[in-house]
């Protein structure tokens, strides 16, 4: 049986083995000491500490501070704030303390901190929604480089910035056309308008005209509007105010009893004709002599009516009047008509039954060099 010493002789010593890294590992018998031993998987280590704390190997990197375009980790990082990739390396995630994480597309907005693109849900970040402003309604507002801005009024772009568009309660929106520059081109679908005049060519397209055109069946002229006398007949529409009588050639406005002068007053010493006269629409015609000098003794005056050949132009004396005696001053009247006869005879007054045509003149004749002074004047009647 063994003894007590035996028993001694079996354990090994242990006072080597204290205090020292790397002891062997023995089956033999165990190894005895005073404090904590680690087994690194070859030999036994003493555990360590610092600052009575004991060390822990974590397998993790020690922690640092954080920064923008830290390197994809190959090992586990430990920070202390959130991080998010930007597609090559990783950036701190921004925000406010009023709005939070600043969620916003590739470009900045000048009053959010700048942020970075990124992705969420599988949207880029170019369709990513941005933030809004809210800005107080003026006048020049800038334009915003991007993302959207919320104005409490109507707003419009002058080409450079944005001003309050006006308006009143009665007419409603303003239309300042003083702010337009350049041409504006409105399509119409109509041809262009061009002045207007005679023997228009059929249109293909609508034409656009300031005055009434109207077709003859071969071609479009302005429909004419007549004021005058002697206006030649066209194949289109006339607007007149006043019924005309055609003469034949032309249209002549249809005339009233009208009163014209033949010769003014006037010192005349020789034989005198009038200017062609024209008879519109009168059957009669009451001719005046108004004599106010005479020169007295023998000489006299003869009134007479001559027609107008209207091939020729020749004219002849058709009337026989009674010449006026020189002693007499005073207004001679002299009447033609067809058919027409003295019913009553009276100082100054001769009648002969013929017609008047529509070209004419009057002659007074002379039957010496005295000076006399008179107007001839004429009466179309009937």
């Amino acid at each position: 049986m063994p003894s007590y010493r035996d028993g001694l002789e079996a354990i090994p010593s242990v006072i080597a083995q204290l205090n020292a890294d790397n002891i062997v590992a023995t089956i033999e018998a165990a190894n005895v000491g005073a404090y904590l031993y680690g087994f690194d998987g070859t030999t036994w280590d003493r555990i360590t500490a610092t600052g009575g704390l004991m060390d822990v190997n974590t397998e993790l990197p020690a922690a640092a501070a954080l920064a923008d375009n830290a390197a994809n980790p190959t090992t586990p990082l430990i920070g202390a704030a959130l991080l998010y990739y930007d597609g090559t390396t990783w950036d701190r995630a921004r925000g406010r303390l009023e709005g939070g994480l600043a969620v916003e597309g590739p470009h900045a907005v000048s009053d959010v901190v700048t942020p970075r693109p990124f992705a969420v849900g599988g949207i880029d970040a170019s369709d990513a929604i941005r933030i809004a402003r809210v800005i107080a309604p003026g006048d020049a507002v800038a334009s915003p480089a991007h993302g959207l801005v919320t104005i409490d009024l109507l707003h419009s772009f002058n080409g450079t910035t944005w001003d309050r568009m006006r308006g009143d309660t009665t007419n409603g929106l303003d239309v300042d056309v003083t702010r337009v520059t350049g041409t504006v081109t409105v399509d119409t679908e109509l041809a262009a308008a061009a002045a207007l005049s005679d023997t228009f060519a059929n249109p293909t397209t609508a034409p656009v005209g300031a005055c009434l055109l109207v077709w003859s069946g071969a071609e479009f002229a302005r429909a004419v509007g007549v004021s005058g006398d002697a206006n030649s007949p066209v194949v289109n529409l006339r607007a007149q105010s006043l019924p005309y009588l055609y003469n034949g050639a032309s249209f002549d406005r249809a005339r009233n009893n009208e009163e014209v002068t033949v010769l003014t007053s006037a010192a005349r010493t020789a034989t005198t004709s009038s200017a062609i006269l024209t008879n519109y629409n009168s059957a009669s015609v009451v001719l005046y002599l108004n004599i106010t000098a005479n020169p007295g003794g023998a000489e006299t005056l003869t009134v007479s009516v001559n027609y107008e050949d209207p091939v020729a132009a020749a004219v002849r004396a058709v009337t026989a009047f009674v010449a006026e005696a020189a002693a007499t001053n005073g207004l001679f009247v002299y009447v033609l008509g067809l058919g027409a006869v003295e019913t009553l005879a009276v100082t100054g007054l001769q009648v002969q039954g013929i017609c008047v045509p529509r070209n004419f003149s009057v002659t007074i004749t002379h039957s010496a060099a005295g000076s006399w002074t008179y107007s001839a004047s004429l009466s179309y009647s009937g």
